[in-house]
């Protein structure tokens, strides 16, 4: 029985990521799949991408190739229950544009109009205290302008530790 639970548990986790991602308000996204780790805590998503509904449909507003969410193990011997998040090479594609032109698209992608952290907090039942992005890229378009504008930041490396005080210093 206890196999078949963990043979069925990457279906199961998959099928519950795609329906938190399907609840956003305003926007759409999707995962492949997901590996899970019984013995360090952890499940890794794969593929996550969201695009915003009514939008840019070939520029994803999030594109995260490889996302591992587990319990950091470190703030265990502070006594602490928290996690951590990694997400490896994502991609955060910003459209800009002025909706009161009569040039504007409509398809501004700022990504305000959802409660972000009430999505984490769905997918990572712990607070979290540990986060980091490993080569990542932002991206700012505006296809209103004339010259389109295209900036971008690249190989952005953040390391975000102690984010709820599991460590007295």
């Amino acid at each position: 029985m206890l196999v078949m639970v963990r043979l069925m548990l990457p279906y199961l986790v998959t099928r519950y990521v795609n329906k938190v991602l399907a609840d956003l308000k305003g926007y759409d996204g999707s995962i492949s799949g997901v590996n899970v780790y019984l013995i360090r805590g952890a499940y890794t998503i794969n593929d996550l991408k969201i695009f915003k509904i009514d939008g840019n449909d070939t520029v994803p507003f999030i594109d995260f190739p490889v996302t591992d969410l587990s319990v950091e193990w470190r703030a265990l011997l502070h006594g602490s229950i928290v996690g951590e998040v990694v997400i490896k090479k994502p991609k955060l594609n910003f459209i800009g544009g002025d909706a009161e032109s009569e040039k504007s698209t409509g398809e501004n992608q700022t990504g305000t109009e959802v409660d972000w952290v009430d999505f984490v907090k769905k997918l990572i039942p712990l607070k979290i205290n540990r986060m980091e992005i490993v080569q990542g890229t932002v991206f700012f378009y505006d296809f209103t302008t004339k010259p389109k504008v295209s900036l971008f930041l690249d190989s952005l490396n953040i390391l975000a530790t102690n984010l709820n005080n599991s460590e007295e210093i």
